[in-house]
């Protein structure tokens, strides 16, 4: 997740925001505004291969904004699933960590930064 939140920070907070609320400073200019990442029921509802392909292939080329661009070419196939992980933490699905991580690591991590449920 650290990893995630680094590439986050650098390649998509200037739109998704430092926190992932779509108020990111480029956000206000946008049309769609950025997808939200903290929303649970939002982000929730898609799969980690639907974000995987956003992320990858950009908004286009998975009938959303073209205004989302693909990252396939600068972020690696590790850094995109890095990035998903750590928007299932910004939105509370963390369905991801439990896969990746495995149940125990991920009650580990969530205590470490006082964070008690996972949805």
């Amino acid at each position: 997740v650290e990893q995630g939140e680094k590439l986050f920070q650098s390649n998509c907070a200037s739109c998704h925001g430092a926190g992932g609320r779509a108020d990111g400073p480029v956000a206000a200019t946008l049309s769609p505004r950025p997808a939200n990442h903290t929303d649970a029921a939002y982000i929730g509802s898609l799969s980690d291969e639907y974000l995987y392909g956003v992320i990858s292939r950009g908004g286009a080329a998975m009938g959303k904004s073209p205004l989302m661009a693909p990252w396939g070419g600068v972020v690696n196939e590790e850094g995109i699933r890095d990035l998903i992980a750590f928007i299932r933490k910004l939105s509370g699905t963390c369905a991801t960590l439990v896969r990746y991580f495995g149940q125990s690591l991920v009650r580990q991590c969530f205590a470490s930064i006082a964070l008690t449920t996972c949805r």
